[in-house]
């Protein structure tokens, strides 16, 4: 069996969507408290992962004061969720420092003892802007081109995971296969190709 703990942020505020219950990793202050939910678990002899995820454009402006990110800046017209409210366009300089967030949150899972780390890229969570072609207009090697591009910034996140932790740290993604509701959004070609650009990242499920 396989136990995950789900959507725990990288990053703090902008990176959850439930503030007053979600759980967030962004350094070691928390290392105490996930590792007593890691002893709990592995006491009946079964495996935990830690689910990471950044909320992107999921996160609520009204309760932090901050504009949440996406892969591009939408006006409220063409957001795919219109109840969401507008994201700014994160910079590739802020890529890269998100890419060494989720790694860094997967190094301190590995600290608390997690057997393992899944990273989310499903629903309306800032990777998924960038997977989505309904979501993501940008024109730099991380635009909708193709699937390479749309991939990019979770594979990089994955890589890095890999190279800080070690190939048998075991990496796992969670993946939308089709995204309903949204306008040019995933279908179930892109998920199968995402599928096996994961898996030459060297992701294990």
């Amino acid at each position: 069996g396989l136990v995950t703990v789900e959507s725990t942020g990288v990053d703090f505020p902008t990176g959850i969507h439930h503030p007053s219950v979600q759980l967030h990793f962004e350094n070691d202050s928390y290392l105490p408290g996930f590792q007593k939910l890691v002893d709990a678990v592995h006491a009946h002899d079964c495996p935990v992962f830690l689910q990471l995820f950044h909320s992107g454009p999921w996160h609520p402006q009204s309760w932090s004061g901050v504009q949440p990110i996406a892969a591009s800046a939408l006006p409220k017209s063409e957001l795919p969720h219109p109840h969401l409210d507008e994201p700014r366009s994160v910079n590739k300089e802020e890529i890269q420092e998100l890419v060494e967030k989720f790694a860094d949150a997967a190094e301190r899972a590995k600290k608390a003892g997690f057997d393992g780390v899944e990273v989310n890229t499903s629903s309306t969570h800032l990777i998924n802007s960038f997977l989505s072609p309904g979501w993501n207009r940008r024109t730099d090697e991380y635009g909708p081109q193709n699937l390479e591009n749309r991939s990019r910034f979770l594979v990089e996140i994955v890589s890095r995971i890999k190279t800080k932790l070690g190939k048998d740290f075991p990496v796992s993604v969670l993946l939308s296969g089709v995204e309903y509701g949204v306008p040019n959004g995933i279908v179930l070609e892109d998920a199968c190709g995402f599928a096996l650009l994961l898996e030459k990242a060297g992701v294990d499920a």
